[in-house]
C-alpha cells in the first residue's frame, strides 16, 4: 500500500493529488511504526526477564508521566484526557511493565475514541486498581473476551490501531498475577456507553 501511494505521488501532476498521496504514505508509515513497536514489546514480555526488577512504583507518578506524554496525541483530535488519582498509589512491580501497561491502555482509548471524545484514567489505592474509560463506540459484552487476543478489533470500531494494545496489557497482567476486565465505559450523547479497561492488582504487588 505504501509503494502504491508513493508511485501515485511520483506520477501526479496535480499538487493536490500529490499532497494527498504523500499524506497517505506518512500515515501508513506511522501505522507500520506503531505495529513494529507493539510487536517488539510483545517479544520483550518474557516473564523471567522482569522477576529481578521489582521495585516500589508510585502508579500516580507513572500515570502522570504517561498522560503528559500522550496529551499531544489527544489534542490533535480535540480529545479530553483526564487523570483522577489519590496523592499516591504505591505498588511493588516492574516499572517498565507497568508503564507499558498504562501507555497501551490510554493510547488504545485515544485511538478508538472519536474526535472530541473523552478518556478518564482513574487510580484507586484502596482497591489496588486502575481504570481507563472512554466514550468511544464500545464493545458488546459478548465480544469483549476476544478483544484480548492478538490483532483483534471490534467490527464497529474505527481507528488506526493494530489490535495488539489490549493483548499486550493482558500479557503483562497475566505475568503480574493481576486481573483485567473490560466493562462499560463513559456514557455517550446517543445513550450508549464506551469501553473501560480495569486492572486489579494483588494487594501490594504486581509481579
Amino acid at each position: 500500500a505504501l509503494k502504491i501511494q508513493a508511485q501515485v505521488a511520483a506520477r501526479a501532476g496535480d499538487p493536490a493529488t500529490r499532497g494527498h498521496a504523500l499524506a497517505q504514505v506518512v500515515s501508513g508509515v506511522d501505522r507500520m511504526s506503531h505495529l513494529v513497536e507493539q510487536l517488539l514489546t510483545l517479544a520483550r514480555l518474557d516473564p523471567d526477564a522482569g522477576r529481578g526488577a521489582a521495585e516500589v512504583v508510585d502508579l500516580v507518578e507513572l500515570a502522570e508521566g504517561v498522560c503528559s506524554a500522550l496529551i499531544p496525541q489527544a489534542l490533535r483530535r480535540d480529545q479530553t484526557l483526564a487523570l483522577e488519582a489519590p496523592a499516591a498509589c504505591p505498588l511493588t512491580g516492574n516499572r517498565w511493565w507497568l508503564a507499558v501497561l498504562l501507555r497501551n491502555l490510554v493510547d488504545n482509548a485515544l485511538r478508538y475514541s472519536p474526535e472530541g471524545g473523552r478518556v478518564v484514567v482513574t487510580l484507586d489505592a484502596a482497591g489496588h486498581s486502575l481504570r481507563v474509560a472512554d466514550d468511544g463506540p464500545g464493545i458488546p459484552p459478548a465480544q469483549r473476551a476476544q478483544m484480548l487476543t492478538r490483532f483483534a478489533r471490534g467490527a464497529s470500531v474505527e481507528g488506526d490501531g493494530c489490535g495488539l494494545g489490549l493483548s499486550i496489557v493482558a500479557r503483562i497482567v497475566d505475568i503480574a498475577g493481576a486481573t483485567l476486565t473490560l466493562e462499560d465505559g463513559l456514557p455517550r450523547g446517543d445513550g450508549g456507553v464506551g469501553l473501560a479497561a480495569v486492572v486489579r492488582f494483588a494487594p501490594g504487588g504486581a509481579g
